[in-house]
């Protein structure tokens, strides 16, 4: 649970993103993880931030974290294939693009990083 000074660390966040600000609102997103790791928005939101900062492993890492979560929520397998493929990590991309693809098989973007991967 993300307590009130949370919500809005998370606002901030958000806000820092839309305005491409991402080194800002990685720090928001880990300051949020620092009193409870376990929450996934922060978690998707640091990897987000990872991957526009070009983190791929960092961003792996954090969408991993989230996926193991949450492993019933389709888009992160979808945001850890990309963050994979990104890393250089392709076998396990194409893992869990294929995963992804078994739930929503008409996302073009994930047809085309799943091709990226062989």
């Amino acid at each position: 649970m993300v307590s009130l000074a949370g919500m809005k660390t998370v606002s901030v966040a958000r806000d820092l993103m839309a305005r491409r600000q991402f080194d800002l609102a990685l720090d928001q997103w880990r300051s949020v993880l620092a009193d409870n790791p376990d929450i996934v928005v922060a978690l998707v939101g640091s990897g987000d931030c990872l991957m526009a900062l070009k983190q791929f492993v960092s961003a792996v890492e954090v969408y991993a974290r989230a996926q193991a979560l949450k492993p019933e929520v389709p888009d992160l397998l979808f945001a850890l294939g990309t963050a994979e493929v990104a890393a250089g990590l392709p076998e396990r991309a194409r893992d869990h693009l294929q995963q992804y693809l078994e739930h929503d098989d008409t996302n073009p973007h994930a047809h085309n990083n799943l091709a990226m991967a062989f």
